[in-house]
Order: C-alpha cells, then structure tokens, then sequence
C-alpha cells in the first residue's frame, strides 16, 4: 500500500523537515531528504518520486525475499566508504559535500545501504534466471519500437483566432515543452 503525505502534494500542512515522511511502500518510508537529494542531483519533483517509489518497493521485496546485508557485505560498504573519504581527502571534506547535497552521513549511508541491498535483490533475481541479459542491439530494438524521440516540441503562440497569446501563455508553453 502506498500512502502519501498529503503536505507534500499540496504544498500545504506542516513544514517538511528532512526526516519527515512524505511516503510509505509496505514498511518502507520514502524522506524527504531522499526526494531533496534526488532532485538537488537534477530529477524533478515527480521523477523523484517515482525513482523513490519503485527504489523503496524494490528495498521492501528484497526484505521479503530474505535477502539481508550480511557481515561480509557490511565491510564491502566500509570499504566503500573508506575509499571515498580518501578519495575526498578527509571524512570532513566528505561530509562537507554531502552537505551541499543536504544529507548527513548517517542519511547517506542509508541510501547506500539500501542501494547495496536492492543490488543483493537482483544478483539473487539474475542467479535465479528471473532476469536475462540483453544485448544491445535488443535494447536498440526495444526502445525504438517502444519510445519517440522529438527534436522539436511545436506550440502554439496565438489563439484559435489568430491574435498572439501572452507572455504568460507563451511561458507556460515553453515550460510544458521543456517538461
């Protein structure tokens, strides 16, 4: 079941903080530091969502399916962890990025931990035969029978009796078409 907070799809309720709950899959909760780290990285409000919204089902299906982080794959992550420090120079000089992404370490190695697990899901899903490899040219086929591309986005600039629309009108034009 997947339960929102109505605050974040209203823009109205109380303030979020970044530890608020702004969704729920199963047992898992979606945080508003999660959606404010996707889209400082460039998605949108709503590509955040949905990228939250199949991470945090796949998070719950790799509970459900017994895959769990074990003692090996914890020092895999330490590792990880150590090897960013170095490549930062320093654990403050990591912290201080991660800042600049508004997650603390802690938030951070959540989201680490929960991308390291959902990977767990899907070596056990490839070793299970219930995902195949596909070549690229299957890809190339797939996505040209599947998805249009568009080198250009035509709109309107007048109404239906020819008189220019605004500047406001054209704007929001032009937002929908980057959109």
């Amino acid at each position: 079941a997947l339960v929102l907070a109505m605050g974040l799809l209203t823009g109205c309720g109380e303030p979020l903080t970044p530890d608020s709950v702004v969704a729920t899959i199963g047992d898992q909760n979606i945080y508003a530091y999660e959606m404010t780290y996707l889209m400082k990285v460039g998605a949108t409000k709503e590509e955040a969502m949905e990228e939250l919204l199949n991470f945090k089902t796949m998070v719950q299906k790799a509970y459900d399916s017994g895959v769990t982080l074990n003692d090996t794959d914890r020092q895999t992550l330490a590792d990880d962890k150590a090897s960013m420090v170095e490549q930062y120079g320093s654990q403050e000089a990591l912290n201080e990025f991660l800042s600049q992404l508004e997650l603390t370490e802690a938030q951070f190695d959540l989201i680490t931990e929960e991308s390291y697990l959902v990977n767990k899901l899907n070596s056990k899903a490839t070793e299970l035969g219930l995902f195949t490899e596909v070549t690229d040219e299957q890809a190339k086929e797939f996505f040209d029978q599947n998805f249009l591309r568009a080198k250009h986005i035509l709109f309107k600039t007048t109404d239906d009796a020819g008189n220019p629309l605004d500047e406001a009108a054209v704007a929001a034009a032009t937002q929908k078409a980057e959109e």
